[in-house]
């Protein structure tokens, strides 16, 4: 048994797959953040591509919430976050790829830029809750707008979905 699983590991190293989670690579797309001018609508396509990058930041920003927090609260609102936001990206995913964008495995630089500063902040409870709560404030705003004048049928519940998720959130994390 001990042979088997030695050469399933062997068989997957050799076929560039890892045991461990990689971090998200970072696109050299936006630096900053993308909010369509006033009165047009964001596009099927920028809607997917900003979603997938804000889901990385907040899925890895909680990841490190758990293993970082020194508060029980905010460790508890992390694992809560992880399994919604898991949620929103599959569904992402989902209705992406039935319209032929898929979603980006690649964090903006801005996100990454994010991330690597809870990483190194000695701060890091106080930190995580100013930039989710800027995070969740902007991508509310973005996904009521889709969920109200988005061109994709596709893609207007799923927005609608994450509107009421992200509220749900903003409102936990200003109560941390």
């Amino acid at each position: 048994m001990k042979r088997s699983a030695a050469a399933l590991a062997l068989a997957l190293l050799a076929a560039g797959c890892s045991t461990k989670r990689a971090s998200a690579p970072v696109s050299p797309a936006p630096a900053v953040i993308i909010t369509p001018a006033p009165g047009q609508v964001m596009s099927p396509r920028t809607y997917v591509t900003t979603s997938s990058s804000f889901e990385l930041l907040v899925l890895r920003a909680s990841e490190l919430a758990e293993s970082r927090s020194q508060d029980p609260r905010v460790k508890a609102y992390a694992s809560g976050e992880l399994d919604d936001h898991r949620g929103l990206s599959a569904q992402l995913s989902f209705a992406g790829r039935g319209l032929n964008l898929l979603p980006s495995r690649a964090m903006w630089k801005s996100h990454a830029q994010q991330l690597a500063e809870l990483t190194a902040t000695s701060d890091f409870d106080a930190i995580y809750k100013k930039r989710m709560i800027d995070a969740h404030q902007h991508h509310l705003s973005l996904n009521r707008d889709v969920a109200q004048r988005g061109t994709s049928a596709t893609l207007r519940p799923v927005a609608r979905n994450a509107a009421a998720v992200l509220a749900r959130h903003l409102e936990q994390l200003r109560a941390l």
